[in-house]
């Protein structure tokens, strides 16, 4: 069980995250946050990166073994250019649950995407384009999933908590390196993110979860970045196990078309 996995590893790596005596179940309200598990490698604090690399290896090793498929959206931003959140959030969702439906449709499953949660507004704005897309007088576009997206706290939920570790501990700092490092200047691009980038890049190209669609093959860690025109073909061609996989999808497809943004 997933849930009582995530438990034990969190007892293990940081024993004094909950109170002497708490019950085993009372850790699932205790959270790690990928930001605490990034900064040693920006510090260079060698004993926390040595503890946050061990923690990380079990994660993936946790994730591997309940064989988990992993799909991500990531955009980077230009400084200064204009950035339509909301249109972006949604857009990725749509894109997200597209590889959902297309898993649970190859695998014969119904299933359910939970997310962490916002703003109120925000949470209806997103469920309701994936509503329309349901309910769309040409079929149901989300067929295999039970129900729209539903929005949890992450205190309640280990895989959102897993998921939090994932994007922010290793998805986003990796990303800033590969894309960022040497363009824009700021706390969250380091050279250091490079020790992240080498030792968990095979893992994360391995855990891709990619599906082919009428446009080519969707799915897995997409980047877009508007102002390199590079996507995750540059994410692996260093560190990925097969640095060439990606570099050939992005041909097959035509990128998708960026959210409309606002001034």
């Amino acid at each position: 069980m997933l849930t009582r996995d995530w438990i034990d590893l969190k007892q293990r790596f940081f024993p004094r995250l909950c109170k002497i005596g708490a019950r085993s179940w009372d850790w699932q309200m205790a959270e790690i946050k990928g930001a605490d598990l990034r900064r040693p490698f920006r510090k260079g604090n060698r004993r926390l990166i040595r503890h946050a690399t061990g923690f990380l290896d079990k994660t993936i090793e946790l994730l591997e073994s309940h064989d988990s498929k992993l799909v991500s959206r990531t955009w980077i931003k230009n400084p200064g250019d204009s950035f339509n959140h909301r249109s972006v959030y949604s857009f990725s969702v749509q894109a997200l649950c597209d590889s959902f439906q297309a898993f649970l449709l190859k695998n014969n499953e119904l299933g359910l995407a939970i997310a962490d949660s916002t703003m109120p507004k925000q949470n209806t704005i997103v469920s309701h384009s994936i509503f329309t897309g349901r309910y769309k007088q040409n079929g149901d576009r989300y067929s295999n999933l039970i129900e729209v997206p539903v929005f949890g706290h992450s205190d309640n939920h280990a895989g959102l908590q897993i998921t939090d570790i994932m994007a922010s501990a290793l998805i986003f700092p990796i990303c800033a390196y590969f894309f960022a490092h040497g363009r824009f200047k700021n706390l969250h691009i380091h050279s250091r993110y490079e020790q992240l980038a080498k030792r968990y890049t095979p893992a994360l190209q391995a855990m891709e979860y990619r599906h082919v669609t009428a446009y080519g093959l969707k799915g897995g860690l997409v980047v877009s970045d508007p102002g390199s025109k590079r996507g995750s073909g540059h994410l692996f061609s260093q560190y990925g196990s097969n640095p060439h996989a990606n570099a050939v999808i992005s041909n097959l497809a035509p990128a998708p078309a960026a959210p409309r943004t606002s001034e």
